[in-house]
This record gives structure tokens, C-alpha cells and sequence, in this order.
């Protein structure tokens, strides 16, 4: 699975192979609610940025698993990844992690002021 940006997927996703997935996605606006994927074959998930990611995500398989981020800005819910093969888990950038299992949290705004107006 791999998206360019991730911004907002909500709803119940499950995938159940046996062979190989690719799914590719220019744009996708959030992602909320549950996904599941088992397969036996080898799934790569990469994502370019992911803004906000909230929900339940667990992945099984028995082939090889690359996961990797270019920004993961907000990560909350519980995310759990089991697999008897390798994990390969990369982040650029992790702005807030922390809660149970891989990553988990809110990080709420990023606010940034090119100009502060003094008033005299």
C-alpha cells in the first residue's frame, strides 16, 4: 500500500491474500476507523506524509513487512504489528509518539507567526 499523502480515510477497510498486494493512492485526506490487512505473500506500505492517523491498525502476516513515513506529524490509537518474517519500520520524522505499542498520540496544532503585530 502506498499513498502519496494521507490525509483522511475513514470506515473499515480488511484485505485477505495469499499473493502480493500493491495499492497505490495519489491522495487520501485521513485515515480514522479500523484497517486490518493479512496476507501470507510480502506487503510494502510507504507513505509520503501522513497528517493525522487515528484509529485501530493491525497488521499480520507470515512474509515481510516494510513500513515507512516521510513525516508522521500525529499518530493516536493503538497500533499493533505482528509478523514472522522482518519488520522494517522507518520514520523521517516522528513530531509526537508516545502511548501504547509502536505509536501513539495526539499532537494537536503546529502554529508558526511570520509577522507579531506590537501595538504601541
Amino acid at each position: 500500500e502506498s499513498s502519496g499523502q494521507a490525509d483522511s480515510t475513514s470506515g473499515t477497510s480488511s484485505t485477505t491474500e495469499t499473493g502480493s498486494t500493491t495499492e497505490s493512492s495519489g491522495q487520501t485526506g485521513s485515515t480514522s476507523g479500523t484497517s486490518s490487512t493479512t496476507e501470507t505473500g510480502s506487503t510494502t506500505e510507504s507513505s509520503g506524509q501522513a497528517d493525522s492517523t487515528s484509529g485501530t491498525s493491525s497488521t499480520t502476516e507470515t512474509g515481510s513487512t516494510t513500513e515507512s513515513s516521510g513525516q508522521a506529524d500525529s499518530t493516536s490509537g493503538t497500533s499493533s504489528t505482528t509478523g514472522t518474517g522482518s519488520t522494517t519500520e522507518s520514520s523521517g520524522q516522528a513530531d509526537s509518539a508516545s502511548g501504547s505499542s509502536t505509536s501513539s498520540g495526539t499532537e494537536s496544532s503546529k502554529t508558526s507567526k511570520d509577522q507579531e503585530h506590537k501595538q504601541k
